[in-house]
């Protein structure tokens, strides 16, 4: 070893700063531009879009499968900008991170696998946590800049379709709009079907008067529900639509019926459910005209039964006979609803002879029906509880013709599940029930009662009738 000359270990380390590159050291010295930009960049390009979007969504999207698409890139976006910040974040806390992970080469430390380790834990928890708040920061930003209609994917959705063009969506959209329960989903929504009225497409057309009819049935429901209990009624919004319904649509069915618009079977079922008053007149005229289509025929005596007038009894008891099968039934089943509805009203002068008229019409065609109609046709009597008609109801019960069981029968109805008009059970059954509500002061009743409950012949449950029936008319 030579003197003033010392040793040098060819694997010992440089010391720190020796060796290294110029540039990676001033790199360490260079200030680098705030991260805290790129925060404030991804939350700016959250509301822009979300402006934008809002927009579009509320005045010209059409389509589910548009506004599906639309929000899952929405929602992307949101998820980026949240971990665009949440990184930035990071990089703000951690500004040297990047420099432990590199590996090792010229003028560079090699890793440090323990201090990466260590590092890399709370690291990935401070970006899941923030990744999360910016998130819901972001979203809240979008709900401001969007007046909240991003917020709110079935009203755009509901929208859309509407807009669409699509028969098939449209038709969707009705059908929504039929099971809609907010109420001012309910009271939006529904004034965007009657302008499909016109629509040339007949599908469509048909598909919105057959949810005018829906609603109109539930509407009218709930109002009718809501009479009963006074206290709900002024705090409920049905009320409002009910009067829109019949102030509004029913003058643009009218006019929809009068030009023409197909299929008429439809544009009637609508207007059957309004329940105004004013169409008393067309339906009366529609069941007496001969030339009448059956399908538009029975969907008339629905708007009577659902009136409720002794008019339509008097339109309908000659229209009886008109159709067989299911019609007939159906026109029952009004005489039914009509009967259902009459009180007496001293007042009204000539009312007596009116119903009088009604319930002998009915009772005429007795003679002549069979199976279901004869039992539907009891049943329809029996609503009116008039005296007049004892004579033939008792012929009626001593014939052979009412030693049947009573087929069920059911009417449906454009909203929930169809209603059982006639059930299954004994027709003499029926008879005996009717006999029961027409029993006070009836004199002819009480006499033959008195007889049939002492004569042989009849079932053991027709017996055991008669005798409870004849207990209680001695009561009375």
């Amino acid at each position: 070893m030579t003197a003033g000359k010392t040793s040098r270990d060819p694997n010992a380390k440089p010391p720190r700063g020796v060796g290294r590159p110029a540039a990676a050291e001033n790199q360490r010295g260079r200030r680098v531009p705030t991260p805290w930009l790129l925060a404030l960049a991804c939350f700016a390009a959250v509301s822009l879009v979300s402006r934008v979007l809002g927009e579009y969504l509320a005045d010209q999207a059409s389509g589910r499968w548009t506004v599906f698409w639309i929000y899952l890139g929405w929602m992307a976006l949101i998820l980026a900008a949240g971990a665009g910040a949440a990184r930035a974040a990071i990089k703000a806390s951690f500004p040297h991170h990047g420099e432990r992970g590199e590996r090792s080469g010229v003028g560079r430390e090699p890793a440090d696998l323990n201090q990466l380790s260590r590092m890399f834990q709370p690291v990935m928890v401070y970006f899941s946590l923030l990744a999360v708040l910016f998130s819901l920061a972001a979203m809240f930003l979008a709900q401001w800049s969007s007046r909240g209609i991003l917020f709110e994917f079935k009203t755009v959705q509901l929208e859309a379709m509407a807009r669409s063009g699509d028969p098939r969506q449209i038709d969707r959209f009705f059908v929504s709009v039929q099971g809609l329960g907010d109420p001012e989903e309910v009271q939006h929504f529904i004034q965007k079907v009657p302008p499909f009225f016109d629509h040339p497409d007949e599908s469509v057309r048909k598909a919105a008067f057959d949810a005018m009819a829906v609603m109109g049935h539930r509407m009218n429901l709930s109002v009718a529900m809501l009479k009963m209990d006074r206290s709900l009624s002024s705090e409920r919004w049905e009320h409002d639509v009910v009067a829109w319904l019949r102030a509004d649509v029913s003058v643009r069915l009218v006019a929809a019926f009068e030009k023409g618009t197909t299929p008429r079977a439809a544009v009637v079922r609508a207007m059957a459910w309004m329940l105004d008053g004013e169409l008393a007149g067309l339906f009366a005229q529609l069941v007496s005209d001969p030339a009448t289509p059956e399908d538009v025929f029975r969907e008339a005596a629905s708007g009577l039964a659902n009136l409720g007038a002794l008019e339509g009894g008097e339109a309908l008891v000659p229209q009886i006979e008109r159709y067989p099968g299911q019609t007939r039934l159906h026109v029952l089943w009004a005489l039914a609803e009509i009967g259902t509805s009459q009180t007496a009203d001293e007042a009204e002068e000539g009312y007596e002879e009116r119903v009088l008229a009604v319930v002998r019409g009915m009772a005429s065609v007795l003679p002549r029906q069979e199976g279901a109609a004869l039992c539907a046709l009891v049943l329809a009597l029996g609503t009116f509880q008039h005296s007049a008609v004892t004579p033939d109801l008792i012929e009626l019960f001593e014939s052979k013709r009412s030693d049947i069981v009573c087929p069920r029968a059911e009417i449906r109805l454009p909203h929930g599940p169809p209603v059982a008009f006639v059930t299954e059970q004994k027709l003499r059954w029926v008879l005996l029930n009717l006999f029961a509500s027409i029993g006070g002061n009836n004199i002819v009743l009480s006499e033959w009662v008195a007889k049939a409950a002492r004569r042989p012949g009849y079932d053991e449950e027709i017996a055991k009738g008669l005798a409870q029936l004849h207990a209680q008319l001695r009561q009375d």
